[in-house]
């Protein structure tokens, strides 16, 4: 079974180098994705774009995931993993491989349906033997008022976040009369009967990948391209609209130690070798080069 990594990387280049070369030690194939806009030096690897810009909550970020994808289908592989520079594969070799044998076919993405209404997302099965659930994006990550628990981030067109045009409806925003006005002037006509927003990390089997490359047409790259956090919504809204909906796990497999900080996964330490260990995270995140020089795979 051949596994690719593909990588969205902005800093650490001596990490990037070291996580490449733990991918190739175990036999994966990979790519980077660097920010053309970083004023790093990028990491001296073989397999390194650099095509354009990349930006937080922005299509962009589905762009680069793209390309990573075309690439994994160049080269026939069975699974593609998005991850981070800052992540890192935290299961043994032997762990890894068994997994993905016992559960060829299945695709792993995070999901809520939106608008989330309450929480009724079950454990699969298919995790019986971990202890410790630690992927899941917090939904009061969606359950603002401006975003109509998840659906306004999507029926309405957005700007990108930090931008001087997103600043400005943030502060216009506060006002529960600017919200509802907003809405109404910025209203998008929705292309799907549902949509699913989630993490913006995830495994998916080639078949699903292969499916949502096909799918990925300009029309349909246009009409997420000014959502709220597109990259939270692209796929998990393609994934669950295909064909092949009844073949994804509601995980990214990712061990993220979200409850420590809503809008924002902190570092791990020491502490979370333990957990870690016990989990369904595949992939953690974030780690650092000093941490990941103490786990022991």
């Amino acid at each position: 079974m051949k596994h690719f990594v593909g990588i969205l990387a902005h800093h650490n280049s001596a990490q990037i180098e070291f996580l490449c070369n733990e991918l190739e030690k175990r036999g994966f194939a990979f790519a980077v994705h660097w920010d053309k806009k970083s004023k790093e030096k990028p990491p001296s690897i073989n397999a390194l774009f650099s095509k354009f810009k990349v930006y937080r909550g922005h299509i962009s970020l589905v762009r680069a995931t793209l390309n990573l994808m075309r690439e994994a289908k160049k080269q026939d592989a069975d699974y593609f993993h998005l991850i981070s520079g800052e992540d890192f594969p935290v299961k043994k070799e032997e762990e890894f491989n068994s997994f993905f044998k016992e559960n060829d076919g299945y695709s792993f993405l995070n999901f809520n349906k939106l608008p989330i209404k309450t929480s009724d997302s079950k454990r699969s099965p298919i995790f019986k033997n971990y202890s410790v659930f630690k992927d899941r994006i917090p939904e009061q990550n969606y359950l603002h008022r401006f975003l109509k628990n998840g659906l306004g981030m999507v029926d309405t067109k957005h700007y990108r976040p930090q931008s001087i045009m997103e600043q400005s409806v943030s502060k216009l925003t506060r006002f529960v009369s600017f919200q509802d006005l907003y809405h109404r002037l910025m209203k998008k006509n929705l292309k799907y009967e549902n949509y699913y927003a989630g993490s913006a990390w995830f495994t998916m089997h080639k078949k699903l990948m292969n499916e949502i490359l096909a799918q990925s047409r300009e029309d349909t790259f246009i009409h997420f391209s000014d959502m709220y956090y597109p990259d939270e919504i692209y796929f998990q809204t393609l994934a669950l609209n295909s064909s092949l909906s009844e073949t994804v796990i509601n995980s990214d497999l990712r061990y993220i130690p979200w409850e420590e900080n809503a809008w924002n996964p902190s570092y791990l330490d020491e502490t979370h070798i333990e957990s870690m260990g016990k989990s369904n995270g595949f992939f953690a995140r974030k780690l650092d080069l000093e941490m990941l020089k103490k786990l022991d795979l």
